[in-house]
Order: C-alpha cells, then sequence, then structure tokens
C-alpha cells in the first residue's frame, strides 16, 4: 500500500520496522502434550507404553489437535503411530511459527531480547547448523518461556549483543556469522526513521530501499528509507515460476488424492503487495495450471507466453478464475495482459490426448451468454475474460462493515453474496479498450459475467508470504478469499476447499488448507500467552489488535463455516473473557479501552445468536454478564437491534435482568466526625475564597539596550531605507527608457 500512495500521489514513503519476531513455542497444554510424547518415545514396548499412548491421544483429543491435523476420531485407532507422527509434526510446526511481539512505535527500539530473537531468526538455519541445533523446528518445541536458553539466542546474545571479542570462536564460519549479526543489530536501530521524516519534512534526500519483513528479507533493513517497488515486467521472475510450478503440482496432487479427480477450475486472489514480496509466485501457479510458461528476454522481462505440450504437462489444462484487488489492478497491468494472452491461446488449441478445460469453459459461457440475449462479439470477449476485480479506481468489497452489521441480513439470503458479485464484476479481458466494464445483454439489463466464470469452482487459491500477515491481521483475507467461498456456495450450493500457498520461507513454499492455516496461526499467535502479553503492553493499541481479531475470525465464520470451529470460538472465550492464563485481561481492558471488551462479547453472543457457535450455557451466561456489566459501567452503545433484544431476553433466562454493573470495591472510610451546634439564627460564616493557585510558566522579563545597540538599529534602519529608495529611483528610470524606445502603435480610423 505505501507503493500505491507513492505511484498515486507521487509520495515519499519512509518505512518503518516491524515489530520484532520470536518463534512462539509451546505454552500450557502444549508443553504437557510434548513431554507425554518424549516420556512415551523412551519406553520399551508394554503395558506402560500403551497406557502412555493412550493418553497422548486422550490430550490431544481433550485439544482438538486432531481437528487441526484433518484427523477423524475414527481413525485413530486403524494408525495410531501415524496420528502420534503429525502430532510431533504439528507440535514442531507450532513451535517455530514466527510470532510478532506487540507493535512497533516510529523511532523507538524494540526490547533487548526482542532484538536478539530476531537476529537469531535472521541469521536463520546457517546459525542454527552451527550451533548444533540441526533441526530448526525441533530446536523451540519446548516452553516459550525457555527461549533465551536455546544455543542459538545464547550465541547471538554473547556474540552479538556484546563487544565480546570474536577471535574466541575457533570456527570462522561462526565469526563471520557473528559480524553479520553485529551488522543486523545495527540496521535495528529504529533511530533511522526519525532522521528519515526529518529529512523527508525538510526535502532533502532520502535513500531508497526495498520494504519486507527482516526474516524474510534482511534487505529492508535499515528502515527510515524511501521504498520503492520492482520492475512489474519480471513477473513472474524465472525462480518464482519454478517454485509456484511446484507448489501448484502439489495442490493438484494434494486435490487428486482427496476428491479421486483433477481439479478443472482453480480461482485465485491476486494481491499487489503478496506479489512484490514473492515476485510472482502466485502468478506463476495461475499460468502453469493453464499449461503455459513465460518466455523472458535476456534481461529478464516476461515477453511472451509458451504453451506446454500436452506430452510434458501430463494432465488436463485447468481452467482459472483470477479475482484482482485494486492495488493489484493498478499495479500490474502487464501481468494482467499476461494472463489474458494465455487464455486466448489455450481456447483456441486444437489438441488431442487430455481435456482442455480452458477452452471447454469458454464454449460453455460463450453458449450460455447468448442464449440470454447478449451481442456475439460481447458473449465471446466475455467468454475469454478471466481476470475480474472493482470497477477502475475503486477498492474493496465492502464486505468488511457488510458482515458487522449482522442485523441486516441471514444466512443464506444473498444480500452478502450479491453485494460481493457486483462489486467484484468488472472485466479486464483480451480487449484492454473494455477494461472496467460490465456485461449486459440486448436490452441493457447487466449479466453478471463474473459469477458465470466462478460456477463450477474446485478450489481457490491465496498465497501468504509475510511472517507478520496471515488470515486475522487484516479483514481483507476474509472479504476476498471468504468472499469467492461465500460466493461460489451462492451458486454451486457448497463451498469449496480454499489453499494457502505459505511462502514464508522463500526457499521453500508449501500448500496448506485455510482450516490448518487458521488453526496453527490461532494456536502461535492470537491464543497464546506471550502474544496477548506483548499486546498489554501496547494499552489501548493492543486493544484494537484483539478486538480485530475476534471481527475477522466473526468475518471469516459467514464467509465460510468450514474455516472455523466452534471450539476456537470456546478458545476465544476462555482466553480473552474468562482470561484463562490470569493475565488480568479484564482489568487490563477497563483500563485501556473497555469498549472493546463489550465488542469482543457481543461479535461472540452474535456468532450464537446467528447460529454459527453452538456454545453451551454457562459460557452464554458468562458473556452476557460480562456484557453487561461492561456496557453499564462503561456507557458502550450498540445499534444492533437484534442484538439487544437477544441479550435482554438470555438475561432474563439467567436473572441478570436489571443486574447493576459491579461497584469497585473501596477502602471503608472513617465515620464523619459530628460538627458542633450552633444557635438557630446565628448567622453563618460566608466560606473564605481559596488561595489563588500559585501561576508557574515563563516569566517576561524587560530587555534593556544599551547605547551600542541603539546605535547600530538605527544604522541599520538608515542602510534599509536607503536600499528601499534607490530600488525605487532605479525603476522609474528603467519605465521613463521604455517609454522612449517603444515605437508608436498605428490605429486604425474608424470607417
Amino acid at each position: 500500500e505505501a507503493i500505491h500512495v507513492k505511484r498515486r500521489g507521487r509520495g515519499v514513503i519512509v518505512s518503518h520496522q516491524t515489530p520484532a519476531f520470536a518463534p512462539a513455542g509451546l505454552s500450557d497444554d502444549f508443553v504437557k502434550i510434548n513431554d507425554l510424547i518424549r516420556e512415551y518415545q523412551s519406553l520399551d514396548s508394554g503395558l506402560v507404553k500403551d497406557s502412555n499412548r493412550q493418553r497422548i491421544i486422550g490430550q490431544a483429543l481433550k485439544m482438538n489437535m486432531h481437528k487441526d491435523m484433518g484427523w477423524q476420531v475414527a481413525d485413530l485407532e486403524r494408525d495410531v503411530d501415524k496420528f502420534l507422527r503429525d502430532i510431533e509434526d504439528y507440535l514442531e510446526d507450532l513451535a517455530s511459527a514466527m510470532q510478532p511481539l506487540g507493535l512497533h512505535t516510529l523511532g523507538r527500539d524494540a526490547e533487548r531480547a526482542h532484538l536478539i530473537s530476531n537476529v537469531m531468526q535472521m541469521l536463520g538455519q546457517p546459525l542454527y547448523e552451527l550451533t548444533g541445533v540441526n533441526n530448526a523446528k525441533a530446536a523451540f518445541k519446548g516452553d516459550y518461556q525457555a527461549l533465551q536458553q536455546t544455543r542459538p539466542y545464547r550465541f547471538v546474545e554473547d556474540y552479538v549483543f556484546s563487544d565480546r571479542p570474536l577471535d574466541e570462536l575457533a570456527d570462522t564460519r561462526l565469526r563471520a556469522l557473528a559480524l553479520r549479526g553485529r551488522q543486523f543489530r545495527a540496521d535495528l536501530r529504529a533511530a533511522w526513521e526519525i532522521e528519515g521524516v526529518s529529512r523527508g519534512l525538510s526535502a532533502r534526500w532520502i535513500d531508497p530501499s526495498y520494504g519486507g519483513d527482516p526474516i524474510r528479507n534482511p534487505d529492508a533493513l535499515h528502515t527510515g528509507r524511501n521504498m520503492y517497488g520492482f520492475d512489474p515486467g519480471r513477473v513472474p521472475t524465472r525462480a518464482a515460476y519454478e517454485a509456484g510450478r511446484q507448489a501448484v503440482q502439489q495442490l493438484i496432487t494434494s486435490y487428486q488424492a482427496t476428491h479421486g479427480k483433477f481439479p478443472e477450475k482453480l480461482a485465485f486472489s491476486m494481491w499487489s503487495t503478496e506479489t512484490m514480496r514473492h515476485l510472482g509466485m502466485l502468478e506463476a501457479q495461475v499460468l502453469y495450471a493453464m499449461g503455459v510458461r513465460p518466455r523472458w528476454d535476456e534481461g529478464g522481462r516476461v515477453v511472451g507466453m509458451e504453451v506446454i505440450a500436452p506430452a510434458e504437462l501430463g494432465r488436463p489444462r485447468i481452467d482459472v478464475v483470477i479475482s484482482l484487488t485494486g492495488l493489484y489492478r493498478d499495479q500490474f497491468p502487464n501481468v494482467m495482459e499476461r494472463f489474458n494472452e494465455a487464455v486466448v491461446m489455450l481456447a483456441a488449441l486444437q489438441e488431442d490426448g487430455q481435456p482442455n478445460f480452458i477452452k471447454a469453459n469458454t464454449e460453455r459461457i460463450q453458449a450460455a451468454l447468448l442464449a440470454q440475449g447478449v451481442q456475439p462479439e460481447d458473449a465471446h470477449e466475455f467468454a475469454l475474460t478471466r481476470v475480474f476485480g472493482n470497477e477502475s479506481g475503486d477498492y474493496s468489497t465492502k464486505l468488511t462493515d457488510a458482515s458487522l452489521a449482522s442485523d441486516t441480513w441471514d444466512e443464506g439470503d444473498g444480500k452478502l453474496e450479491r453485494l460481493y458479485l457486483s462489486r467484484m464484476s468488472w472485466a479486464y479481458g483480451p480487449n484492454t479498450a473494455n477494461w472496467s466494464r460490465k456485461l449486459s445483454d440486448g436490452q441493457g439489463r447487466e449479466i453478471n459475467a463474473y459469477a458465470e466464470h466462478l460456477r463450477g469452482t474446485s478450489a481457490a487459491v491465496f498465497s501468504r508470504s509475510s511472517n507478520l500477515r496471515g488470515l486475522l491481521d487484516t479483514d481483507h483475507p476474509f472479504e476476498y478469499l471468504g468472499g469467492i467461498s461465500q460466493a461460489v456456495k451462492f451458486l454451486d450450493g457448497q463451498n469449496p476447499p480454499l489453499y494457502i500457498s505459505n511462502m514464508r520461507d522463500p526457499n521453500k513454499a508449501r500448500l496448506e488448507t485455510a482450516e490448518r492455516f487458521m488453526a496453527t496461526e490461532l494456536r502461535a499467535v492470537y491464543q497464546h500467552p506471550n502474544w496477548i502479553q506483548e499486546m498489554q503492553k501496547e494499552g489501548y493499541a493492543g486493544t484494537l489488535q484483539m478486538l480485530n481479531t475476534v471481527n475477522n475470525f466473526w468475518g471469516w465464520q459467514v464467509m465460510d463455516r468450514h474455516v472455523v470451529r466452534d471450539d476456537q470460538w470456546q478458545a476465544f472465550h476462555d482466553t480473552y473473557v474468562k482470561d484463562r492464563y490470569r493475565l488480568g485481561l479484564r482489568a487490563w481492558f477497563e483500563q485501556s479501552n473497555p469498549t472493546a471488551l463489550a465488542q469482543v462479547a457481543e461479535r461472540m453472543l452474535e456468532a450464537i445468536r446467528k447460529d454459527y457457535w453452538k456454545a453451551d450455557e454457562q459460557t452464554r451466561r458468562e458473556l452476557v454478564q460480562v456484557y453487561q456489566e461492561v456496557a453499564a459501567k462503561h456507557d458502550v452503545f450498540t445499534a444492533n437491534e437484534a442484538f439487544k433484544a437477544y441479550v435482554k431476553t438470555l438475561a432474563q433466562g439467567f436473572g441478570l435482568a436489571g443486574q447493576a454493573p459491579a461497584a469497585r470495591a473501596s477502602a471503608p472510610s472513617a465515620a464523619p466526625k459530628p460538627m458542633a451546634a450552633r444557635p438557630p439564627d446565628e448567622p453563618r460564616e460566608p466560606p473564605s475564597a481559596p488561595e489563588p493557585p500559585t501561576v508557574r510558566g515563563q516569566t517576561l522579563h524587560e530587555v534593556r539596550h544599551d547605547a551600542t545597540v541603539r546605535q547600530l538599529i538605527w544604522i541599520y534602519g538608515w542602510i534599509a531605507a536607503g536600499i528601499v529608495l534607490a530600488g525605487m529611483l532605479f525603476q522609474a528610470w528603467r519605465m521613463r527608457r521604455a517609454a522612449r524606445l517603444t515605437p508608436p502603435v498605428a490605429t486604425k480610423a474608424p470607417s
């Protein structure tokens, strides 16, 4: 978005840091199950080991880990050993997940421990290997509070964040890492940011730099520089195409194994910020799914498309639908043209062997549009169109606010679905002269070509390439990817599978289901005690982060029921409302932003009211009680009349109706002393006026000029007057001279 501002407003963008990161580690129950697994692995076969195995399974089921991993309870007994291996892998994923630590404040350095953790992860795999950690994921698979005892952390603390002589290190590779780490430490100084803002406001030069989070891209440091993008003509790069090819092949293989057939159509949600980070890995997935590859010139710029032969491809050509954000439309029109070029080529192919779903769907949609009275030329063009988004100059789906206005719609009534389809149905097809256009029939009635193309979508794909960004940090993932899912259900009757192309490690992209990605994000970040404690340090801003997390989780609930679960709602309630980690959240919310706590409770109660979450009676009672107490005490307002009526009904049922807010405890005060009696007619003395407060501030003093200063003032005054007089005389002389040199102008006599 910063690059968007630069492009549209010619702005100078001063970059700032992300928050520091730490491996999430394990908390509470996850530490317990990890210890049980270690104990199990050390036991010999027998009754004790069998008993231990059952304890592990019971604990995993209690924590709903099997749901995170996609296991059914009925399948556990058939392959217990595989389930235990999957638990180990899952614990490693959780423990090694990047957890943002609070928020960054412009110009302020992070805490020392946070900086050490950041540098440790920036040094990455080479550091882990040289400090004897063969499996980096396993290194952090322990209590998150023990991070500072790990060997990589201690090395960075001892040799990077100190002046300890590096010649103590016998291994030259470790010395090189320590030197690099010290450079990272210097680059992580946030004072650069204030300097950059100061230079910008002074209209001075600011050095340019590329953006991004420092774990994935250390070259983003130092911050305080003027960010720039990159040449969009290089999308996708050769390396990005190869990585994307492997990723989409993984998706196709996974889909085929699950559904017993190839996917026929994939929908992709394209974001400019993602493309700037992964340099076209998702675009590569689009192209390889269709069975084409880019042609690059010697400078690495994409100059055309090349069809992959059926024998080399070895599978059907998969159709695609490409949904753009407004920023992508503005910044990558050249890539949109390449998409169109590929579709036109493939729709015209005459080849035997594997099916060509691009050609088949183009012909089907063209026939359907002709049957609806669309002109033949328009029917052909819109049948070839695969790229859709907002109208040019417009942004967003409007689903964010609409989903929160939950008293204005009911699930399945089509209001949200039609809003999304209407907002995102502007076509960007093969003819660029017709970009940002909607389709209509011969009578001028609008026909939603985007909806026609979304029908029959087998799966939808989205990418995540930043350690700071997931599915819940903003509302955009649910409004764009979730919007696709909800629209397909509206059209076809069921949500398509959603996949996240996880590109946070630039060396190894991997595919995850949205359900698995969401579960990991919740466990490693938003329901993790360390993340919450860091947010508490941020005060008001921290409360907004937690409220937005719940609202975005709600957005996913509304868009696709499969992505979220009841037990995850329950975990939010237990963590944010009941304060399961005993972090003093109620007092913190009430001190920092009580409205946020009331709105968290409101959103959870709305999930129950609209039958998304089957909460038990105790949970409903607790939520109603918290909402009533906080709303009454802090005068919290909601415009949702259906919600207010629902809370009133619940409160009456629980005997909470009209319950006053809990009184704040106060120390008992001493009994007042009795006043002395006075005669009834004795006039009272008027109260004496209080002493006026002492005013403190700057004091004005008379400035006395000595004789020398007064003389200088007169001298400078006469000099200034002389200069002004001389200027006036010079201008008068120039005007007289110009008048003498100018020839007379001939005039025409009136006829």
